[in-house]
């Protein structure tokens, strides 16, 4: 199992310093990011930077909307720096009607993506666990688009209030990627933490032996900064997941 980091978390950083994030977060020792955008920077120097730093493109966040309109150019950018999966990460489905509507959309968008020989691939929030006919919604889009993979977030699994460990064996032939933070309590309020310093039994999963190639560390909103909280959480993994590996 490598580690990835969600570029997203690194937001409020990234802008103009994208060269200098991708150092940092590869002397921390993460092996691979993942793109939540691009930041205007040109294909060729992002690749440049990429193989510089010894870091993958694992993946990229590439809204539904985005991929609609510009799909070709964000899909031949996504090819040329390396990276083939590409991860829808939201969609306003949360009952039967808004599935009904919205699902046309997602299956063009995947059957595009499937004819650049990419990955598609669904990032869940908590609303995906609303359900209708007797079943989630996000079993819903993976019955419907056979083509379509799955990146759980577990965190927003737990505010879901699933059992994420029987889930992710639920779907573990359509599980490619996984979310990694951690949910803590400040001030009586459930909110993101670093791995390893929350409820999240994180160890456990790394037992389930899912032969996930990536775990992909995120936070959404971190409380401490952002480089802090990242350095935090891969050290979490590497020498209490993964025995100092």
């Amino acid at each position: 199992m490598k580690i990835a980091v969600q570029l997203y978390t690194l937001r409020d950083i990234l802008p103009g310093h994208v060269e200098s994030v991708l150092e940092k977060v590869a002397k921390m020792g993460y092996q691979g990011v993942e793109f939540a955008g691009f930041y205007d920077v040109p294909k060729e120097q992002m690749k440049s930077w990429l193989t510089r730093f010894n870091l993958t493109a694992v993946s990229a966040h590439t809204g539904l909307e985005a991929l609609e309109k510009q799909g070709d150019a964000l899909l031949s950018y996504n090819a040329f720096i390396g990276n083939s999966n590409i991860v829808i990460p939201w969609s306003d489905i949360r009952d039967k009607e808004s599935y009904h509507a919205i699902l046309p959309r997602i299956k063009k968008v995947v059957d595009m993506i499937v004819s650049h020989r990419m990955t598609p691939i669904y990032h869940n929030h908590a609303h995906e666990f609303l359900s209708f006919d007797g079943q989630y919604i996000l079993d819903h889009l993976l019955d419907d688009i056979p083509n379509l993979k799955l990146e759980l977030d577990v965190y927003w699994a737990v505010v879901a209030g699933i059992d994420y460990q029987t889930y992710l064996m639920k779907r573990k032939d359509r599980l490619v990627l996984i979310h990694a933070k951690d949910m803590i309590e400040v001030g009586g309020q459930k909110t993101y933490g670093s791995v390893g310093e929350g409820m999240i039994n994180y160890k456990e999963i790394h037992q389930m032996n899912l032969n996930l190639p990536w775990w992909i560390v995120e936070n959404d909103k971190p409380i401490n900064p952002s480089l802090e909280n990242i350095e935090q959480s891969i050290h979490y993994i590497k020498h209490h997941i993964l025995g100092g590996k």
